[in-house]
């Protein structure tokens, strides 16, 4: 798997804006320089998954967002890959896959 820190990047870039921060805001919140951000957002410097959760926090997006442009609050996570793995399962897992399923609803429904 490859890491795009060009989208990284963009969404960083995206999000900072959303919270009407600029880089130098953020810089300081994360106690780097405005230039650091800059690099960051053109892809020029690859940041550590640290510094990137930090990031995420300040920007209050989840970290899954800026390394897939995808969220786990979205209620479509992840589905089209899930359904792609259970299609090359062996039935017998598919089927113990399915009873851990029926657990875990069976599980949130007395949560609830």
């Amino acid at each position: 798997m490859t890491i795009d820190y060009k989208a990284i990047g963009h969404r960083i870039k995206q999000a900072r804006r959303d919270r009407n921060y600029t880089q130098a805001h953020l810089a300081e919140l994360l106690s780097v320089t405005p230039e650091y951000i800059s690099r960051v957002e053109r892809a020029n410097t690859q940041p550590s998954l640290k510094i990137l959760g930090k990031i995420a926090d300040l920007l209050s997006v989840n970290l899954t967002y800026l390394l897939e442009g995808t969220s786990t609050g979205n209620g479509n996570y992840k589905l089209e890959e899930f359904t792609d793995l259970l299609k090359e399962l062996p039935a017998e897992k598919r089927k113990l896959l399915y009873e851990i399923a029926v657990v875990l609803l069976r599980d949130e429904s007395a949560r609830e």
